[in-house]
């Protein structure tokens, strides 16, 4: 649910930047991405759990795209790819490795019917 969100935000985040700004569309990003953490936190089962992290994957997918136009600044003309290939690969392709090794051991440590929490 959350990469297929974060796909699709990435996507339209372009066309959202260009309209109303970084800064204004990475604010409306992070709220995005709070309310459905707020949502995952007290989610009483699996399916509105996974609804929130469809809103979460919405919001990290803006977040993540905004962030990269935005660090790609900091960076003269010279180093601006590298830095913005090692930003995505450490940011995305290490956590997108990581996560679900983490999944496995917190499933791992707690047993019983409510362990997806």
């Amino acid at each position: 649910m959350t990469f297929t969100a974060t796909a699709l935000r990435r996507v339209a985040t372009g066309l959202i930047v260009d309209k109303y700004g970084r800064r204004n569309t990475l604010v409306i990003n992070l709220i995005i991405f709070a309310g459905g953490s707020l949502l995952c936190a007290v989610a009483p089962n699996y399916p509105v759990l996974a609804a929130g992290r469809f809103i979460v994957g919405f919001g990290l997918g803006g977040e993540i795209a905004v962030a990269v136009i935005m660090m790609a600044k900091f960076f003269a003309a010279k180093h601006r790819g590298t830095a913005v290939g090692l930003i995505n690969v450490t940011a995305a392709g290490l956590g997108n490795m990581l996560a679900p090794a983490f999944g496995i051991l917190v499933f791992t440590l707690f047993d019983g019917p409510d362990k997806w929490r």
